[in-house]
């Protein structure tokens, strides 16, 4: 069922004695602990001399499965190979190489197959000689239905530049995560209007230390919003052209898979343990008719929740659902999720109503961070828990640190942070953690779902 608010198990304060990093072991010891990941070998040191300026980016991997990753390189190279090994016990073993890959436009991207579930891998790009090479990269297959395990995987949004280095960035690379999801405005792309614009403006985000140093070790799951093609967009006064540019230069930069119909929207699972469901809250809007999500998206989504058998089912929406216009009072109201209330309340009827287990809803791009219920006690969403993560690098939104925590609003969160999620299926328990500059916590809750 739905958690209600009785089920908020632990708070600690920002000075709460918390590791700097790398979470906790969620049900590590007792005869019905829930399994935690097995111990990974030392990072891979492959021969070969590492070159940045051939592969500025590294290696990005996406979309992770139980079988396959999407894999992106960036190169001034006109064709390379990709190095692939696979974790067992303390050693590497080779896994697959592919090779000859043509280059287009600065560009490899390739789906690798054929992979064992929950496993680790890792990697490098290699020059068309076989001199150079890029840096290691690292991530993680999926679980699959027989794989049962603590899950740790981290969220964050709106980088921007009042935070530049997004040092919180490189404090998750640091934690080898499951998976890392991005919700949105990971550039600031306003003004840009041509297909080169866009991806000047990714290329000058992907090559900052902090980002690369994520990027390298863990796979990426994205969405976009508005910044991704201009402040507080929506259809009206943009031509397709420049929407399919923005698109374009979104999908290079951050390898993904593609949902039905070719969609932004899509669902990742991690076996039985959790379902990752990313949402489109930004491309499918209609304004005169007030309609937040196409037809065809609500129908996959309704569907898809219904359907889940996995534990948790984390909900990514590129804009906060909890009701907030008492805090910006009609300020932007139309871009977020209550200024479609029919809609907001169709979503949120449908958990509570299918009595859904284990939802969590994972929000940007108000440049603040709170754990909070989507709706006060009594009402509609009443019971459905939002987390909205980040900023990573944008100005911190000064509303955030007016408000003190309530019934409805757990934790109000004032930092530059990324979210660190620790979901343990065994016992239903979720740690949620805010993780600054710093590497320290400086917000965390347990949620029984």
């Amino acid at each position: 069922m739905s958690p209600t608010r009785r089920q908020i198990l632990k708070s600690f304060s920002a000075a709460a004695l918390l590791p700097a990093c790398g979470g906790r072991d969620v049900g590590e010891t007792g005869e019905d602990a829930t399994p935690v990941r097995a111990a990974e070998p030392a990072r891979w040191a492959p021969d070969g001399t590492e070159d940045t300026s051939r592969f500025p980016w590294g290696v990005q991997s996406g979309d992770a499965t139980s079988s396959s990753v999407l894999l992106s390189v960036h190169t001034t190279e006109d064709s390379l190979s990709i190095q692939i090994v696979r974790g067992e016990g303390s050693e590497w073993v080779e896994e697959q190489t592919l090779a000859d890959l043509n280059v287009e436009s600065g560009l490899v991207q390739v789906e690798v197959n054929a992979l064992n579930s929950d496993t680790v891998y890792n990697g490098v790009a290699w020059s068309a000689d076989g001199t150079q090479r890029s840096e290691v990269f690292r991530f993680r297959t999926a679980c699959a239905v027989e794989d049962w395990r603590v899950v740790t995987f981290g969220t964050t949004s709106c980088l921007g530049y009042s935070n530049l280095g997004w040092e919180c960035l490189a404090r998750a690379g640091e934690d080898d995560l499951d998976f890392f999801c991005l919700l949105g405005d990971t550039v600031y792309a306003d003004g840009s209007t041509t297909l080169e614009n866009y991806r000047d403006e990714y290329h000058w985000a992907m090559q900052q230390d902090s980002v690369r140093k994520l990027t390298l070790s863990t796979s990426l799951i994205a969405t976009w919003d508005d910044h991704e093609i201009a402040n507080d967009w929506w259809d009206a006064g943009l031509s397709d052209e420049h929407i399919e540019a923005a698109a374009q230069a979104f999908r290079e930069a951050l390898p993904q898979t593609t949902g039905p119909t070719d969609a932004f929207w899509r669902k990742l699972s991690w076996g039985e343990v959790l379902d990752v469901f990313v949402l489109d809250t930004r491309g499918e809007r209609d304004f005169e008719t007030l309609s937040f999500l196409s037809d065809a998206q609500w129908s996959w989504l309704e569907t898809e929740l219904k359907d889940s058998q996995a534990r948790f089912k984390f909900v990514l929406s590129g804009v906060p659902i909890t009701d907030l216009v008492y805090l910006y009072a009609s300020t932007s109201v139309y871009d977020k999720w209550v200024g479609y209330p029919d809609e907001r309340l169709r979503l949120l009827e449908f958990i509570e109503d299918n009595a859904l287990e284990g939802v969590v809803i994972i929000a940007g791009d108000v440049h603040h961070g709170c754990i909070c219920y989507a709706s006060a006690a009594g009402e509609i969403g009443g019971s459905v828990l939002e987390v909205i993560t980040g900023p990573a690098g944008s100005f911190l939104n000064p509303f955030a640190s007016l408000y003190s925590e309530d019934e409805q609003h757990l934790r109000w969160i004032y930092d530059w942070t990324y979210t660190r999620f620790t979901a343990d299926p065994g016992t239903g328990l979720v740690w949620i953690e805010f993780v600054n500059n710093e590497g320290r916590a400086v917000a965390d809750i347990e949620v029984e779902l």
